[in-house]
């Protein structure tokens, strides 16, 4: 059972699973009620636990992230607004294509995909492409409540609706909670709470907005995260063209009270390969110019100008090999079956994380890869270095590095199939039956039409990828099976492929 920290409350959550049977008719109907007019103040009274954003600096206010613990009780409340929010959005066919948090279907690895494909796409046109990789200072914590209010009268919710959110918002308070004391509690005017199941929801719908205002750029979002892309043949075309949407942003930026990090706002351009210099950009935003890089961590993963995926790979090593390094310190002292699990959950996550994303990489960076693999598997079994590999991996029903990524382009292409989402994805593949009007075996078997493709570029977007991999499967293997029936066979089915 997973610990959870508790609120102000001091309620434990595992002592609430305990009785849940006794206790969940009364919580529901009192929370039902509670939705019907205000949230209880008690319940707005926030735990801040200052957490560290980049453990290379010092320990700072401004190097730190204050996460809301809230009551308990409070979440079960949010969870229900949240779903009703949620669903009156989807019906309503009011979410914006390129917000891809907090979503169904939608993920970090959705947003980079949607980010790569375009960039090789462009890349493969012959075009310059442009990226700025927005930063917003708290942008939570910034969020103007009367205008959000204002919003979703926009979207047609009812009065007493936005009522109930306008006392979820007001008069919330927060009492800093460090080195085992507690502050004197201070009252919020704006924000929503980190950490908050309903704050970040209300966050994005008070951003969703935004990409209509963009007329010549494409941007992707997520949460706070914003990045913003045009594409050209000429240099100063893409610059004029960039500076103009940037300056559309931070217009909106100033009218919606948030406040832009220009000096964390990178930005970078991709294809330099078609130009004998690296080209450059001079773009601005809140009168200071943006600084250019080579490479920019973008929703946990290394993005460089070329796509080569280096940096990301070394970053993964360096991870990777941190995690099995305190494994090793207690190996010695646990089981294999502990062993086992803990490689998996904690060494192993960081091959799996976004691996779609950066599988387009050189088959050097592959063997690299799988070498740590090996050394997590030997660790696991305690083995020589007599053993083969294949005899490991068998016996850990582990795969092979591609195989994994392999298996992860299956389940993400299926998923965009079953889901239909994200939209902007699943609107860019093509399967042979809406290609062929007769009946053939690729189309009854739902295969997908690959376009013709001019350069390798194209051939590395993840879509292509994933479509190719989904092709490769034998019949047995379809929509029809359930998730998880579906998971375990075409998990032994690559093993048979090892």
């Amino acid at each position: 059972m997973k610990v959870k920290p508790a609120g102000m409350d001091e309620l434990d959550v595992r002592l609430l699973k305990l009785v849940s049977d006794v206790i969940s008719i009364p919580v529901f109907h009192i929370i039902i009620s509670l939705l019907k007019c205000r949230c209880p103040v008690k319940w707005k009274v926030a735990k801040i636990v200052p957490l560290p954003k980049n453990g290379k600096e010092s320990f700072s206010g401004k190097n730190s992230r204050p996460v809301s613990i809230l009551p308990i009780l409070s979440k079960i409340m949010e969870k229900i607004a949240y779903d009703q929010i949620n669903l009156y959005f989807c019906k309503n066919g009011l979410n914006s294509s390129s917000q891809h948090a907090y979503k169904n279907g939608h993920s970090t690895t959705t947003a980079l995909a949607q980010n790569t494909d375009d960039w090789m796409n462009y890349i493969e046109d012959k075009k310059l492409v442009g990226t700025v990789l927005l930063d917003m200072s708290a942008a939570f914590d910034l969020l103007d409540h009367d205008l959000l209010l204002e919003k979703l009268r926009a979207y047609g919710f009812q009065n007493s609706a936005i009522q109930w959110v306008k006392s979820y918002l007001s008069n919330r308070e927060f009492t800093v909670f460090f080195n085992g004391s507690y502050s004197e509690s201070r009252s919020l005017s704006c924000g929503v709470p980190q950490g908050s199941c309903l704050g970040p929801l209300l966050f994005s719908i008070f951003t969703n907005e935004l990409p209509l205002i963009l007329e010549n750029a494409t941007i992707v979002l997520y949460a706070d995260d914003l990045t913003i892309y045009v594409s050209d043949h000429n240099l100063m075309n893409l610059n004029t063209r960039l500076n103009e949407e940037l300056k559309v942003i931070e217009d909106w930026i100033n009218e919606n009270r948030l406040v832009i990090n220009a000096k964390k706002t990178k930005c970078l351009i991709g294809s330099p390969h078609l130009l004998k210099d690296s080209p450059v950009l001079n773009v601005s935003i809140g009168g200071s110019v943006i600084e250019q890089v080579v490479e920019a961590k973008l929703l946990g993963v290394k993005v460089d100008n070329m796509l080569s995926w280096n940096n990301q790979i070394t970053y993964i090593l360096n991870k990777f090999g941190k995690s099995l390094a305190m494994v090793r310190c207690c190996s010695k002292c646990i089981p294999y079956s502990v062993r086992k699990i803990l490689v998996e959950s904690i060494v192993l996550c960081h091959l799996d994380y976004c691996s779609i994303i950066w599988s387009a990489t050189t088959e050097s960076n592959f063997n690299k890869l799988q070498v740590a693999q090996n050394k997590a598997a030997r660790l696991v079994l305690s083995c020589s270095f007599r053993t083969s590999i294949e005899e490991m991996h068998h016996r850990l029903a582990w795969l092979h590095v591609k195989r994994r990524v392999h298996y992860s382009l299956i389940k993400f292409i299926r998923k965009i199939m079953i889901t239909k989402a994200p939209e902007i994805l699943y609107n860019k593949v093509t399967f042979f039956r809406d290609v062929h009007q007769y009946s053939t075996c690729q189309a009854d078997e739902g295969s997908f039409f690959l376009p013709a493709c001019r350069t390798n570029q194209s051939q590395k977007t993840v879509r292509y990828r994933a479509m190719v991999a989904w092709n490769s499967l034998p019949q047995f293997l379809n929509l029809q099976l359930y998730v998880t029936t579906f998971c375990k066979r075409l998990r032994l089915f690559l093993l048979t492929q090892e």
